[in-house]
């Protein structure tokens, strides 16, 4: 089985996405994240253009990670020994080699950038370091002149070579011919780095190894300049399930990790995102759920839980009985056929009104069907609230709930209302609050109103979705929060044997 190594530029050519910025604590944070991970390259930073990327990488350096951590570096020597003076066991020297950067950007002959390409690797290996080197825009650059550029790198005393694809114009075909070029040039470790121009960068990424590469460059959830990068996790998955492929991966941890990143650089993942997604492993068609219940494998390609996720269905108007009676069944209901029909036909009839059909809107319908649980008594009952807040200041939040038939006034603060609302409720049931490993508030304003939809990520997987609705966002949001946590209350206690009063 052939080994391919994972270089991960996350926190260099990732961070690069337009409005991305991470402080050195987040940087390291995230690094921590992807040596747990087991990716073989942490690429960390580069150094030279900012005095916080050198506090970064140089922490990475210092931190004691199993994974080879990497500065990258212009071909200079100034950029080279900002590289090593952070600790770095590698660094990553890069130049462009394609005619249109050497006479648009570089200024430079061909002859010029084969002699700086070999003085500068030379350099940098005097300090005792590994050196990968990057032709940039490898894929637009002449195959013979690219040929001389690897032969002299590697002369030169380069550990690894990189094709890179900067603008993401090759082709699966093109990327193939690239690496077999490189191999007939020199026996040299051959890497490669793919944009995602034309959505090509996973393809290209697995052509190349497919063709002889021994390692790619990934990014988490694909971030980067532009279109962003080969996405790790898709990378990662291909060579493992489709071609075989030994990557030293712990699969189960990518959620985590895609979740940390997207967090702490605010880009949102695409809900149809391969692996990630939040809908890659959720079912609406009733088809399809009752082949899930069946047998996972008729749509999907593999179990969620390899990746950290769990399967979820969606209630709407493509649903049928069996994904239906599989979620109300989560919310401890045990409907007969008939009650099951009705369920079945209000969901439909919402969805042909255009309407998403949440977990709660789903959770009332049983409720007005089947008849109210023993268990409403433990869900919390939001019977007013008030919010203070300011330029400048904390907002604070004052809740009143009925919880168990009590009423209890719960305070708490935070950057923002939905924040401090958190807090509060932090203080009443603080093992729901901190099963949620992400939560995303989508409002809807309209002159009648404001529809608020919340939806949680638990630590085991699991999604949880509400509406609140309301004249204000605020009480729209609180009212969605409450719901979706009764939500998780109830599927925490589903195991246990429930009874119900039929509701008048």
């Amino acid at each position: 089985m052939r080994r391919i190594r994972v270089f991960d530029t996350t926190l260099r050519d990732g961070e690069q996405t337009p409005g991305v910025s991470l402080t050195p604590q987040e940087k390291l944070t995230i690094a921590e994240a992807l040596d747990k991970l087991g990716v073989d390259v942490i690429e960390g930073g580069f150094p030279i253009s900012s005095k916080s990327e050198e506090e970064a990488l140089r922490a990475m350096c210092q931190a004691g990670f199993r994974a080879e951590v990497c500065g990258l570096a212009r071909a200079n020597k100034e950029d080279i020994e900002r590289v090593v003076n952070c600790g770095a066991r590698t660094v990553h020297v890069f130049l462009a080699s394609s005619d249109i950067h050497l006479k648009h950007k570089l200024k430079m002959s061909r002859d010029e950038m084969l002699k700086r390409c070999d003085e500068m690797i030379r350099y940098a290996k005097s300090f005792g370091v590994k050196v990968e080197f990057s032709a940039e825009d490898s894929t637009r650059t002449d195959i013979d002149f690219f040929k001389k550029v690897v032969k002299v790198a590697y002369e030169a005393g380069a550990d690894r070579f990189d094709i890179a694809d900067t603008v993401g114009v090759a082709t699966p075909e093109k990327m193939a011919d690239y690496v077999r070029a490189a191999k007939s040039a020199a026996p040299i470790l051959v890497s490669v780095h793919c944009h995602n121009d034309f959505g090509l960068a996973v393809a290209n990424s697995l052509s190349a190894v497919v063709a002889g590469a021994e390692q790619a460059h990934v990014t988490v959830n694909g971030i980067g300049e532009r279109a962003g990068n080969a996405s790790l996790e898709e990378f990662v998955m291909a060579c493992k399930s489709l071609y075989g492929f030994d990557v030293n991966i712990n699969t189960k941890l990518l959620y985590d990790v895609s979740v940390l990143v997207s967090r702490l650089t605010g880009v949102i993942v695409q809900p149809n995102k391969a692996i990630v997604g939040r809908n890659s492993f959720g079912h609406e068609s009733g088809i399809h759920t009752h082949g899930i219940l069946s047998n996972p494998l008729t749509y999907e390609p593999f179990d969620p839980s390899l990746v950290g996720r769990s399967r979820w269905f969606q209630a709407g108007k493509h649903s049928g009985r069996h994904g239906i009676f599989e979620q109300v069944k989560s919310m401890g209901f045990e409907p007969t056929r008939e009650q099951l029909d009705e369920i079945v036909k209000r969901v439909k009839a919402l969805g042909d009104q255009g309407i998403t059909v949440t977990e709660s809107d789903l959770f009332q319908i049983a409720s007005q069907v089947v008849g109210e649980s023993e268990l409403n008594s433990l869900l919390l009952e939001l019977k007013d609230f008030e919010v203070s807040t300011g330029l400048g200041r904390p907002a604070r939040v004052q809740l009143r709930l009925v919880y168990n038939g009590k009423e209890t006034l719960l305070s708490g603060m935070g950057k923002n209302s939905i924040q401090a609302c958190f807090d509060a409720l932090k203080s009443f049931i603080g093992d729901r609050i901190e099963d949620i490993k992400s939560y995303t508030i989508k409002a809807l304003v309209t002159d009648v109103g404001v529809d608020v939809t919340a939806e949680f990520v638990h630590k085991n997987g699991e999604f949880s979705s509400s509406r609140g609705e309301s004249d204000e966002l605020v009480s729209a949001s609180i009212q969605a929060i409450v719901s979706a946590l009764n939500l998780s209350i109830i599927k925490a206690l589903r195991n246990r044997p429930l009874k119900t009063r039929q509701s008048g």
